[in-house]
């Protein structure tokens, strides 16, 4: 909705609507919707660390799960090795590692994206992607991201 009222905006030249988006406070990552945020994620895994996602595991919007959905490696040599993943977006939001520890001993990687990751160094199966390697990710990748990740880089700018 806030891109509708952004775009309308842009192209009548006026500014009819008001929206929740701050252009200029806090990066692009802290701006996108938890859905959006979570695709970007999801790409970067696939993409970066050459995952493929289990697309039967994808968590519905309604569910309380721990996963946003779960891979199984592209690379040969790690003969079917399985990653999850958990995403949270928001400044003040944090996951304790621990809570995934079910998966790291059912041999998984656990890959973490949030504002707050306690104890990551406790599990060698936890991966926390940092904000940093996600604005990379996006830098470069950009232009394979779907449209719905990037149409709201201009209301950040």
């Amino acid at each position: 909705m806030n891109y509708s009222k952004y775009e309308f905006n842009k192209r009548s030249g006026k500014d009819v609507y008001s929206y929740d988006c701050k252009p200029g406070e806090g990066s692009f990552l802290d701006n996108l919707p938890d859905f959006d945020l979570e695709e970007l994620v999801i790409s970067y895994i696939q993409l970066k660390e050459n995952y493929y996602v289990l697309s039967n595991s994808i968590a519905n919007h309604s569910t309380t799960i721990k996963i946003e959905c779960e891979f199984i490696s592209r690379d040969p040599a790690k003969k079917g090795q399985r990653a999850v993943v958990q995403v949270k977006g928001g400044r003040d939001k944090k996951l304790k590692a621990e809570d995934f520890k079910e998966f790291t001993e059912k041999g998984c990687l656990v890959y973490l994206y949030a504002p707050h990751i306690e104890n990551p160094e406790k599990d060698e199966r936890i991966i926390v992607i940092t904000k940093e390697e996600l604005e990379r990710f996006y830098q470069e990748y950009k232009g394979l991201l779907p449209d719905s990740i990037t149409q709201w880089e201009n209301l950040f700018q």
